[in-house]
């Protein structure tokens, strides 16, 4: 807390002097607090949105261990404090439980089809955690944000197709 507080008494002086690292800090600061409101986020929030897009990324090895440690933090967390953290880890399990299997390499088919898996049983062992309101909740969020990416991607191929049409063909 002290040195929140130096950190901001130098902010200060930065104001006062008019220093172009002024602004950067303030930003720094407000996302730091969780917005204006002064509000701290949790300090796992940074752990699971990381984790997140890490198990976006390919590596079927990477994905178990992720998806293995949302499931362990069922045990760690309650359902009501597991929430906040339900829409950044349902986005990789959404998108691994989803996943199409049918046009990848025969050595990679077999991993996914793990990952899809135990995706499909953390999510199962989520929604039992978090309550089956919250899970549908921050579930629905997510499918609604994947399916707007999909028609936004679908739209833009429609586009280059009427725009380039030699390219697309």
């Amino acid at each position: 807390e002290e040195e929140e507080e130096e950190e901001e008494a130098e902010g200060d002086d930065d104001d006062a002097a008019g220093g172009a690292g002024a602004e950067a800090k303030k930003k720094k600061m407000m996302k730091e607090k969780g917005g204006a409101g002064g509000e701290r986020k949790h300090p796992l929030s940074w752990v699971f949105h990381r984790l997140s897009f890490a198990a976006r990324k390919p590596g079927a090895c990477k994905r178990r261990a992720i998806f293995q440690w949302a499931a362990a933090m069922t045990q760690v967390l309650p359902g009501a404090a597991y929430e906040p953290f339900l829409v950044p880890i349902l986005n990789s399990l959404y998108r691994c439980a989803h996943v199409r299997i049918e046009g990848l390499p025969f050595a990679q088919r077999a991993d996914m089809e793990v990952v899809k898996q135990l995706a499909e049983e953390v999510l199962q062992v989520l929604q039992k955690h978090c309550g089956a309101a919250s899970f549908a909740q921050a579930y629905n969020k997510v499918r609604g944000q994947v399916q707007v990416i999909a028609n936004e991607r679908k739209r833009r191929r429609a586009v280059e197709k009427v725009v380039d049409q030699v390219g697309a063909a």
